[in-house]
């Protein structure tokens, strides 16, 4: 009897350690610039794995992309993939650079007040040569990152990125 009733005292407090205030949620924005030499040569689509696992594409346009989600608690994960596909050849005397910046930033809330926030951003850049000639080969941007939200003892958010693919 003693131990079904520490086994019960444990799992209670494994419960209460792991469960979430029910005022708060933790947002994972995504947001994505791309420069206007990228939109112009190539077709962008964006991938990204929701906290369910569920992977959406959609395409960007307009040089931005963003997407929020939203969960009560970590630990969640998600993934976020950027492909280009070349729309036509190309034909110039510069060197052609395409970048993006790329952000994602976790924000807790509680009781709709920010407490934190933490992110990672970053600069990717690629440079098509190629003067005077046609460039059949537009460098490539099937970049991937996947973003893991977890909770330090502190109750802190921890947000941190994993490279895939560059």
């Amino acid at each position: 009897m003693k131990l079904q009733h520490l086994a019960l005292v444990f799992s209670l407090l494994c419960m209460a350690l792991t469960s979430c205030h029910k005022s708060s949620e933790i947002k994972l924005v995504y947001s994505i610039e791309f420069s206007d030499d990228l939109e112009d040569v190539a077709d962008i689509e964006v991938h990204y794995t929701d906290f369910n696992g569920v992977t959406h594409r959609e395409k960007a346009e307009n040089g931005y992309w963003e997407k929020e989600l939203v969960t009560p608690c970590p630990p969640v994960s998600s993934k976020l993939r950027v492909e280009t596909n070349r729309d036509a050849n190309i034909v110039g005397d510069e060197p052609l650079t395409l970048e993006m910046n790329v952000k994602a930033e976790a924000i807790r809330y509680v009781d709709g007040e920010v407490m934190e926030a933490v992110d990672y951003e970053e600069h990717i850049s690629s440079v098509a040569t190629g003067r005077e000639e046609v460039i059949n080969a537009l460098p490539s941007f099937n970049v991937e990152r996947n973003y893991v939200i977890t909770s330090d003892a502190d109750s802190r958010v921890v947000l941190t990125r994993h490279i895939v693919v560059d």
